[in-house]
């Protein structure tokens, strides 16, 4: 909402009678969320192209004088909270489309391609203001080379594929110095999740490197650190399963049976968390399989009294397992060390 609250400062301070000005700060805040959209809801996303629609209609409207500054804040908070998990719903697209409703008559033709590219090019001038990268020598063409001296996040992304994986997606950010890249990977229905980040002091990168990490596998390199994490999808749906089976209700479940279902399937329980507030039960567990470095996340809401009758579902993404019943979820996340670390070290070859 970065771009909001600078439409807000901008009116008290005047800019709002400022004329081109002012139209151009707005729809900077709009190409700020086309670049937001790109980088973050996936391309398969079926509601991509129609809120692409929105965002394009909330620019030219913002060009023209005619967006309206509150009504451009709402749509920007709108979208801040309707992207937040990287996807669209149908509701949410229904809440946004009622948003943009109020930019106005939608303009076609030429003088809609002639705008679209003055947007183009704000779009890419925001881009690469926002993702600047450190450029230094890069990875050499037979794979190698030291971490610190990796162009990113190009060699990154190289060296991954290389290693054997598919890259899913990729992003990156800059703040107070520090350039942090992160990339999402698969190897079949496993799931890597790869982050570098490159700090303007030695000394910050040592402490990072040194402190304990217990499901990443790191690797430092002068100012840069590389870490690793695997997320075994498989098992983190076995565990899900031997919790709860199909058919079971969440809010029948109790503390007791769910440490059982844990040790049962061979981990050693860390901690089991529960608490309550009004009619919602928390209960969080942490469990570890030492031997093959492994560690378990697992995440219970109950909502005692949701009764509705919901049909189950089992989804699993972003390497966790889930269900829902009504308001009531479970979620389950396994991590392999093991070949966080034979991936790391891979990546560097």
């Amino acid at each position: 909402m970065r771009w909001g609250w600078v439409l807000l400062v901008s009116s008290i301070l005047g800019l709002g009678g400022c004329g081109s000005l002012w139209r151009e700060v707005q729809a900077r805040a709009f190409s700020e969320l086309a670049v937001e959209l790109q980088d973050w809801i996936d391309l398969n996303d079926p509601h991509r192209e129609s809120v692409q629609h929105m965002i394009d209609d909330g620019w030219i409207a913002a060009w023209e004088g005619r967006a309206g500054l509150f009504r451009s804040i709402d749509f920007e908070v709108t979208f801040e909270e309707c992207a937040s998990d990287g996807m669209f719903d149908e509701s949410e697209l229904e809440i946004l489309g009622r948003k943009a409703a109020g930019f106005g008559a939608r303009v076609e033709g030429a003088r809609r391609e002639a705008l679209l590219e003055l947007k183009a090019a704000m779009d890419a001038e925001i881009r690469a203001e926002r993702y600047k990268p450190i450029r230094r020598r890069g990875r050499s063409a037979d794979g190698g080379g030291d971490l610190a001296n990796w162009v990113l996040p190009e060699d990154l992304q190289d060296a991954t594929e290389s290693a054997g994986w598919k890259i899913d997606r990729c992003r990156e950010d800059e703040i107070e110095g520090i350039l942090f890249v992160f990339c999402e990977a698969s190897k079949g229905p496993i799931e890597a999740s790869i982050q570098i980040d490159r700090y303007p002091k030695l000394d910050d990168a040592v402490a990072i490197a040194s402190a304990p990490q217990g499901t990443a596998a790191l690797r430092q390199d002068g100012d840069t650190v590389l870490g690793v994490r695997i997320l075994d999808t498989p098992a983190a749906e076995t565990l899900r399963d031997a919790i709860l089976a199909r058919g079971d209700k969440i809010n029948e479940l109790s503390l007791g049976p769910v440490r059982a279902a844990i040790k049962g399937g061979g981990w050693q329980i860390d901690n089991c968390d529960a608490q309550k507030e009004g009619s919602v039960v928390s209960v969080s567990c942490e469990a570890h399989q030492h031997e093959r470095k492994r560690q378990a996340l697992v995440d219970l809401e109950q909502h005692l009294r949701d009764d509705t009758d919901k049909e189950e579902r089992r989804l699993v993404f972003e390497g966790a397992a889930h269900v829902y019943q009504g308001r009531s979820t479970l979620s389950t996340t396994v991590y392999d060390k093991t070949p966080a670390e034979e991936l790391a070290d891979a990546i560097l070859r």
